[in-house]
């Protein structure tokens, strides 16, 4: 089988042999987390949850042939939502207030009792004696 020089190389290769293989390990524990908190957070919430893993890498060559290879990563995960509400300013007192000012009160509002239960009827209010 011939080599050829100028095809490219494997990049899960080049991460798998850069530091021993300490640069793979890394970003593979960013991806993880990057999964799993992104699997809370859509459960906890119910909505769907977007993440982003970026990464760098900045190389260094030296006239010896040396190549000194950085890898960076971030990884940015949705925030919490907040939970909030509206409220209004109520003009009266000068605060806010969870009531809409505008909204006609109904006033003191009394419990009304049920009907009675007629003698004919029975639990399931039907009527029926069977």
């Amino acid at each position: 089988m011939e080599r050829d020089e100028d095809a490219p190389r494997s990049f899960v290769k080049f991460l798998h042999d850069l530091g021993d293989g300490y640069a793979a390990r890394d970003l593979s524990e960013d991806l993880r987390d990057m999964e799993r908190k992104l699997h809370d957070l859509a459960i906890e919430t119910g909505q769907t949850c977007k993440g982003e893993l970026v990464l760098k890498l900045k190389f260094k060559t030296e006239k010896n042939g040396v190549c000194t290879v950085n890898v960076e990563s971030k990884l940015t995960l949705p925030k919490k939502p907040t939970t909030g509400g509206i409220m209004w300013h109520d003009p009266k007192t000068g605060h806010l207030s969870a009531a809409n000012p505008k909204q006609m009160e109904l006033g003191k509002l009394r419990e009304v009792a049920g009907r009675p239960k007629r003698r004919e009827e029975d639990d399931d209010g039907t009527g029926s004696t069977h």
